[in-house]
């Protein structure tokens, strides 16, 4: 039987899926989190996305400067945070310019713009529109929202 693997994290070279140690509120705390540099995922696979090569590892770590996306697995209908979030509707379409993957450009909705002081956006209904590692690109496939990296951000603009 598969282990329960709650969060998905993303970064330039690999894509780590594992559930977070400790649990200490939402992924998006634990990525805000300034004190913590690193990110420890537990009972984690990853994917090295230059070969597709997969990895079970009892733990790893991941510096969260380094995360370009993430992503939390759970079932919005018994959290009332969530169902507020979406009920109130995609925000304004944007197209984002990743950084460190060349090709790589999203298309979602953000309710608010890049300002350096959030650390991590919420991209609804994000679309992939360019090119990217095709491992990364299936991994955030049909995904309802992604937590987006502000300072990995090349460029944004209004779609």
């Amino acid at each position: 039987m598969e282990a329960a693997r709650n969060h998905l994290i993303i970064t330039r070279d690999l894509i780590l899926q594992g559930t977070i140690e400790p649990v200490l509120g939402r992924l998006s705390d634990h990525l805000r989190n300034y004190e913590r540099p690193m990110l420890t995922l537990g009972d984690a696979r990853a994917t090295w996305l230059q070969n597709g090569a997969q990895q079970e590892l009892p733990e790893v770590s991941v510096s969260i400067k380094r995360v370009l996306l993430a992503h939390e697995y759970v079932d919005m209908s018994g959290d009332p945070h969530m169902q507020a979030m979406n009920a109130t509707g995609v925000g304004r379409r944007y197209r984002i310019v990743m950084a460190d993957v060349p090709g790589l450009i999203l298309v979602g909705g953000l309710k608010t713009v890049p300002d350096a002081r959030q650390g991590f956006l919420v991209l609804e209904a994000p679309a992939v529109d360019g090119e990217g590692p095709e491992g990364m690109l299936e991994a955030v496939r049909n995904l309802p929202y992604l937590l987006v990296n502000e300072d990995l951000i090349e460029a944004y603009y209004a779609v």
